[in-house]
């Protein structure tokens, strides 16, 4: 395995896990990032996106952990 192989896999188990998620909750639970300073901004759009093809209703970012 390569670096962009593992990112893949490990993008790959965060959708799974957000997958198991949408479909224990309801539409009235607000999902919220809250990501680290050390964070690519890349990698919260990630996350975002995959609320968004799951079909989140509610998606929010809190500000930056410094």
């Amino acid at each position: 395995m390569n670096v962009f192989t593992d990112l893949e896999a490990v993008l790959q188990k965060i959708y799974e896990a957000l997958a198991a998620r949408r479909k224990t909750i309801s539409d009235e639970v607000q999902v919220l990032i809250v990501p680290d300073k050390q964070v690519p901004y890349q990698d919260v759009i990630t996350i975002y996106d995959f609320c968004v093809k799951l079909q989140f209703k509610q998606v929010a970012f809190y500000p930056v952990k410094e």
